[in-house]
């Protein structure tokens, strides 16, 4: 993992083009190296097929399309996503433990699960960890976007996939990098050159 943790290092510094916008090997390792086990991301979902869960509306399922297109210019052929039916009857929203955790639910292999959800649906949850106002959380198969209304939402569904994807922790803010933590100033427009060097690392097939 620390060999790992040092190529990807490398590679952000790399693509950063050693501005200020770089990160140290250290701080980029414990953003690489940070437990995930607790919320459920321990695999890689590359090639998975990215379904959207319960209500939703057609501009809310473009968005998740428009997601899964921007990620694919990213991956290698192997680990390309796709989507597939929406399943309007199926919800997971209230799967998730007062603590954060997703509950033990039987979730398919090689499926990413997308909700949208209101405040409401998060309120028994999500206060009580201080996390009332973050826009969405992956859980690896699990991804929950919410409905802020002013939220940029294919962005955050960008980042919370890329979360499933394998890259489990935040950057600081200073990084040039959708993998910020994005509460304090949002999250930019889109995946960086060093977001898609890491996720090609972590998907080292051709095509």
């Amino acid at each position: 993992m620390k060999q790992l943790t040092m190529v990807l290092a490398a590679l952000l510094l790399a693509a950063c083009g050693g501005t200020a916008r770089d990160i140290s090997v250290a701080a980029y390792g414990a953003y690489m190296d940070k437990p995930f086990d607790e919320l459920g991301v321990w695999e890689r979902l590359g090639g998975a097929e990215v379904m959207v869960i319960g209500e939703a509306t057609q501009a809310e399922r473009d968005y998740v399309a428009a997601a899964v297109r921007q990620l694919n210019g990213a991956l290698p052929a192997c680990a390309r996503l796709t989507v597939g039916p929406h399943l309007r009857s199926w919800s997971l929203a209230q799967e998730v433990a007062p603590d954060g955790i997703l509950k033990r639910v039987a979730l398919h292999y090689g499926k990413i699960y997308v909700e949208f959800v209101t405040p409401a649906q998060r309120s028994h949850w999500a206060p009580g960890l201080g996390l009332a106002k973050q826009a969405g959380q992956s859980w690896g198969r699990y991804v929950q976007i919410v409905r802020h209304g002013h939220a940029p939402r294919k962005r955050v569904l960008v980042h919370e996939m890329t979360h499933s994807l394998g890259i489990k922790g935040h950057v600081p803010d200073t990084v040039d990098s959708l993998m910020v933590d994005g509460r304090a100033h949002g999250l930019p427009a889109g995946l960086s050159k060093s977001d898609k060097a890491v996720l090609r690392h972590l998907y080292p097939c051709t095509g």
